[in-house]
């Protein structure tokens, strides 16, 4: 689920992931449930661990983990959006290149227009009260 999570948050565009979420969720069950069944040959119900893989389940696994995945996507996301003319050189780095200065090589290392929005709608919509 953690996986899932992360996928979901780091790859949808805002307002799909703030509308649908729901409804995606449910569409990976049916496609999983149905590759089990199709593809692996599994037998209605199915069973995993002695408890049925249905989607009341996956929804009470979501609940669980999506912060793991929301964690993951906070730390990630601003590396996967760097413009590539941002991102220095780690090999010629130096413990100057590393401090909070201007001069800093990771000054401008942030993709602010594409970074802040999402990272800004996580704060306000999906990290708990």
């Amino acid at each position: 689920m953690i996986d899932l999570s992360y996928l979901l948050y780091t790859s949808l565009q805002i307002p799909i992931l703030n509308t649908s979420l729901l409804g995606l969720l449910r569409v990976y069950h049916e496609a999983f449930e149905n590759y089990l069944i199709t593809d692996l040959k599994f037998n209605r119900p199915i069973q995993f661990g002695g408890q049925e893989l249905n989607l009341e389940g996956l929804l009470e696994e979501w609940a669980e983990f999506k912060y793991y995945g929301l964690t993951m996507a906070l730390i990630y996301l601003p590396c996967m959006c760097a413009k590539p003319e941002n991102i220095p050189d780690m090999e010629a780095l130096d413990m100057k290149d590393l401090s909070d200065s201007e001069d800093s090589k990771f000054s401008n290392f942030m993709n602010v227009e594409y970074t802040l929005p999402r990272l800004t709608n996580f704060a306000n919509f999906h990290l708990p009260v």
